[in-house]
């Protein structure tokens, strides 16, 4: 079973801001997430969590990945239009601890299969597999609400 830590970064980020913004993850590989909250103002937190799309950004920056048009952003801007007061902000997370020395296509494949499948995430990009090839175990770390703490998928047997 190939196993990965991801540690999400403790400060999210509105959609909108992405471009400008200077936060020192945009610039490196790793995963995010697009999540649907609301800004409690007086308590200066996200409420009300939800978690729309979630991606792995393996051969290029999480900044790149984020702003590539793929017909999700509209698709998770169309969701938060549902919901009043809502907005986009983005999760971002590193790869910590993981069996694989190296990171192949196939293995990033399975490892977005499995956090969308056992997220629940609202918006599935066009073509995306929610099947595995190979048995993978994600833990969370850090600020990981609203997914889950672990994820696990298995292959299907042949």
């Amino acid at each position: 079973m190939n196993k990965v830590h991801l540690e999400w970064d403790q400060d999210a980020i509105r959609l909108t801001e992405v471009p400008l913004s200077r936060h020192p993850l945009l610039e490196t590989r790793g995963v995010f997430a697009l999540v649907s909250a609301r800004l409690d103002e007086p308590a200066d937190l996200w409420r009300d969590l939800s978690l729309l799309h979630i991606a792995v950004a393996h051969t290029e920056s999480l900044r790149v990945a984020i702003e590539r048009p793929n017909g999700v952003r509209e698709a998770a801007a169309a969701k938060v239009g549902e919901r009043p007061g809502h907005e986009i902000i983005v999760m971002l997370g590193s790869f910590g601890e993981c069996t694989l020395k190296r990171k192949t296509r196939e293995f990033i494949a399975d490892l977005e299969a499995c956090l969308r499948g056992r997220n629940s995430i609202a918006c599935l990009p066009e073509g995306a597999s929610l099947e595995v090839k190979a048995d993978v175990s994600v833990v969370n770390h850090g600020n990981y609400a609203p997914l889950n703490w672990r994820s696990l998928s298995r292959a299907a047997k042949k």
